[in-house]
């Protein structure tokens, strides 16, 4: 049981430091913006990447209504749950700097994380799902290899954006 334990503590100081890191790194490279500019930036942003993604896969009008409507849908779930989990998040990392800990709170925090942690795996689940009723076979291929696309991209730059950090120091 006390390996146990510390296989917790471990795995979930491990998750607050992943969580800081990510923000951290977001931030810095300007991927999360925040106020009332930053919303505006991020609307425009979304706006010219649905209207290339209408023309590259050749949306019809209602494919692009539908699609909308999913997102919005969707983006406030996920919200709501991203929140949820900051604030487990936070509970955990109070309650593993206390001084007289209290194990049984930690591994309910833990458990409470893990279900919210897979409640956002699902929701991208039903995301894929969504797009998939919406678009015809074609359209879903393309779909899939821009986002292959774009996921190269990020971990490239991201990759980038390390070595000349590690210049640095």
């Amino acid at each position: 049981m006390n390996m146990r334990f510390k296989q917790i503590v471990v795995s979930a100081w491990v998750i607050a430091l992943v969580f800081s890191a990510c923000s951290v790194c977001a931030q810095a490279f300007g991927e999360v913006t925040r106020g009332a500019r930053g919303n505006k930036e991020w609307s425009e942003h979304r706006e010219k990447m649905m209207n290339k993604l209408t023309k590259e896969l050749k949306l019809t009008p209602e494919q692009q209504q539908q699609i909308k409507e999913q997102r919005n849908q969707q983006k406030d779930k996920s919200k709501a749950l991203r929140d949820e989990l900051r604030e487990k998040r936070l509970e955990l990392k109070e309650e593993l700097e206390k001084q007289d800990i209290n194990k049984g709170k930690i591994y309910l925090l833990v458990a409470e994380i893990e279900g919210l942690m897979g409640d956002q795996l699902e929701q991208r689940v039903e995301g894929v799902l969504a797009m998939r009723e919406i678009l015809t076979p074609e359209q879903f291929e393309k779909f899939n290899e821009k986002m292959k696309e774009k996921l190269e991209e990020r971990k490239e730059k991201m990759r980038g954006e390390k070595g000349k950090k590690i210049e640095k120091d």
